[in-house]
C-alpha cells in the first residue's frame, strides 16, 4: 500500500495501532494494520468474505490448501476473539484524537453552542455474519428477526460516528439506550452534550435525570402520543437564524416533570415540521437547522450498509 490512495486512506489507523499496545498478529500471515486494512478493502471490492479476499491475494486455491492462512471465514466471526476486539477499542482514542486534530469544527459558526459536545444517534438492523445461528422468539429463542440491532453514535462537530451498542436481543431502542448508558464509558455521561435523536428515543424519565445531573440536553421530533398539559407562548426574535420559525411554545409534558419547548418550523419546502426539545438557550430557529445535521449519520451508516456491502458479513 506504499503510496497509493489506499495506503493514505489507512494511515490513520495504522498510526493509532502503533500508540498502543497488543498489535501483534491476528493470524499466520495478517498483522492487526493489515487485517483492517483488507477489512476495508473487502468492502470496496465487493468480496464476501475476508477469507476469500486473502486466498486470492495470495494465490491460494482454496479446495487444495492443505493450511488456509486465514481460519475466519467472515469480517464479523474474526472480530469475534476479545483480544482483537479489545484491540480495536484502544485504537479508538487516538484514532479519534487525530481525526478532532485535523478535521474542521462543523458547528463553529454558532457561538451560542460554546464548544458543546453536540451527538446524533439511531437506531439500525445489521444481518448476522454466515456463522451465527439466530434463533428468533418464534423458535423459541430470544434473536431479533430483522437482524442483529445497532445503536450508532455520531459527533456532529466531527463528521464521523465514533461508537456502536450491539444486541441480538428483540428490544426497544429505548432499552437498548438505557443499556449503553451503564456500559463502561457511554457517551451518554459527556456533561453538557446535545443530542439529536428519533423520536423512538424519547424517554422523558431519561432526560430529565440527565439533563439535571450532566446538563445535557435533546432535540426531536414531536411525537403525537405525547400529552401536552399546558403551553406557553415564548418571544420569537426577529433574526435572520430564526427564518422559517413560525411558533416557540413552552410546554409541560404529562410524562415529565420538567418544562419543554415545542417549536414550530416551515421548511424551505414549505412543509410543517414540530421539534420537540428541553434545550432553552438556543434560538429556535438553531434547534432546527441542528435536527437537520442528524441525517448526516443515516447517509454515513446507509453507506456502511449498501455501498460497503456490509451486510454481506
Amino acid at each position: 500500500m506504499n503510496q497509493t490512495v489506499l495506503g493514505e486512506l489507512l494511515a490513520p489507523v495504522a498510526r493509532a495501532l502503533a500508540q498502543i499496545r497488543g498489535t501483534d498478529t491476528v493470524s499466520r500471515v495478517l498483522s492487526m494494520a493489515d487485517f483492517i486494512g483488507l477489512g476495508v478493502l473487502r468492502h470496496l471490492q465487493g468480496m464476501r468474505t475476508l477469507r476469500e479476499q486473502v486466498q486470492s491475494l495470495l494465490h491460494w486455491e482454496p479446495g487444495t490448501a492443505l493450511r488456509a492462512p486465514l481460519a475466519r471465514s467472515t469480517w464479523s466471526d474474526a472480530l469475534s476473539s476479545r483480544h482483537r476486539r479489545a484491540v480495536l477499542q484502544a485504537a479508538m482514542a487516538p484514532l479519534l484524537g487525530e481525526a478532532r486534530a485535523v478535521l474542521p469544527d462543523r458547528l463553529a459558526q454558532f457561538p451560542a453552542l460554546q464548544g458543546r459536545p453536540v451527538y446524533a444517534m439511531d437506531g439500525t438492523y445489521q444481518s448476522e455474519s454466515a456463522h451465527y445461528g439466530r434463533c428468533t422468539p418464534r423458535q423459541g429463542g430470544e434473536d431479533n428477526p430483522k437482524g442483529h440491532a445497532l445503536l450508532s453514535f455520531y459527533d456532529v462537530r466531527l463528521g464521523c460516528p465514533t461508537d456502536v451498542h450491539v444486541d441480538t436481543r428483540s428490544r426497544h431502542e429505548t432499552a437498548l439506550l438505557r443499556d449503553y448508558d451503564q456500559s463502561a464509558q457511554p457517551m451518554t455521561r459527556h456533561k453538557g452534550a446535545l443530542w439529536l435523536v428519533d423520536r423512538a428515543f424519547i424517554d422523558a424519565a431519561f432526560w430529565d435525570s440527565r439533563k439535571k445531573r450532566l446538563g445535557m440536553t435533546l432535540i426531536t421530533r414531536m411525537k403525537s402520543s405525547l400529552c401536552i398539559e399546558s403551553t406557553e407562548p415564548l418571544p420569537v426574535a426577529d433574526v435572520p437564524t430564526n427564518e422559517g420559525v413560525l411558533k416557540d411554545l413552552r410546554i409541560t409534558l404529562r410524562s415529565s416533570r420538567q418544562n419543554w419547548r415545542l417549536i414550530t418550523f416551515r421548511s424551505p419546502r414549505g412543509h410543517l415540521v414540530e421539534f420537540l426539545t428541553n434545550e432553552f438557550k438556543l434560538e429556535p430557529g438553531v434547534i432546527a437547522f441542528l435536527y437537520s445535521r442528524r441525517w448526516e449519520e443515516e447517509k454515513c451508516f446507509d453507506t456502511w450498509k449498501n455501498d460497503f456491502s456490509l451486510a454481506k458479513a
